[in-house]
């Protein structure tokens, strides 16, 4: 039959607090929440509201998820705003602001997918707050042309893939603890001591630091086969071995692997 699709875009709100279920029999079906325009309002999933759906779009400047969205194990979530310089703070207890969309720690709880995709446009990403992905497989957190920011400690349970246009940085509290870790952007440093067993991705304009705190495995992570710069530095760190399985390619600056 027909593959399920139920669309609902607003300039105002959106609020759901019964169940919408399209993913019985239907792994392919699609649920799209927008919000556009510049007045007033949000999105709104209560505590006794569901959508559930092999893939799920959430478009909006702000949202409110109290009730769950569900894509299943091998499901889509993907989250963005709608207005392209919209900010995006995770973790801890971010909230909606002026040109900033919050997704507080327990609101990604309520998040249930194979892949989890939290991102935007022009404005820059952080995790401002601890942020834990226990219901999420992979989970990208794409920057789009911005910055992207981990500043609190950020945990999943499988691929985190991190990128950004410009940089993407690490502040002293922003451990990050994943099996592995793609990053992509112009510069890399995310030097702290992360738990983290394997790691690739690319820098194209300066250098790629990367620091775990035991073993770490220079792999093909993702979509991405070893570390390369475009002439920059690659500075490696771990606590305990450091097994370089794939490339390692700095062009015409040096390596450094302790």
């Amino acid at each position: 039959g027909n593959t399920p699709q139920l669309v609902l875009e607003t300039g105002g709100s959106i609020r759901i607090d019964g169940i919408i279920d399209l993913s019985a029999n239907h792994m392919d079906s699609l649920a799209v929440l927008g919000r556009y325009g510049s007045a007033g309002g949000n999105i709104e999933v209560d505590g006794a509201g569901s959508v559930r759906a092999g893939g799920i779009l959430v478009r909006s400047d702000s949202l409110v998820l109290g009730g769950t969205l569900n894509a299943g194990a091998n499901g889509n979530i993907t989250i963005t705003p709608h207005n392209p310089y919209t900010g995006i703070a995770i973790g801890g207890a971010a909230a909606d602001a002026a040109c900033m969309l919050g997704l507080a720690n327990a609101e990604l709880g309520t998040l249930t997918s194979g892949q989890l995709t939290i991102r935007a446009n022009a404005g820059d990403i952080t995790v401002a707050g601890a942020a834990s992905f226990a219901n999420a497989g992979g989970v990208m957190l794409h920057a789009g042309e911005g910055n992207l920011a981990v500043n609190a400690a950020l945990t999943t349970t499988s691929l985190l893939a991190l990128q950004a246009g410009n940089q993407i940085g690490q502040g002293a509290g922003g451990l990050i603890t994943a099996p592995e870790v793609e990053a992509r952007a112009r510069t890399v440093d995310l030097s702290q001591a992360n738990a983290v067993g394997a790691v690739s991705g690319h820098a194209n304009l300066g250098a790629f630091n990367f620091g775990a705190s035991g073993d770490l495995a220079i792999g093909f992570v993702g979509n991405t086969s070893g570390i390369t710069t475009s002439d920059a530095e690659i500075v490696l760190s771990a606590g305990g071995k450091l097994a370089v399985d794939r490339t390692l390619d700095a062009g015409a600056r040096m390596r450094d692997l302790t």
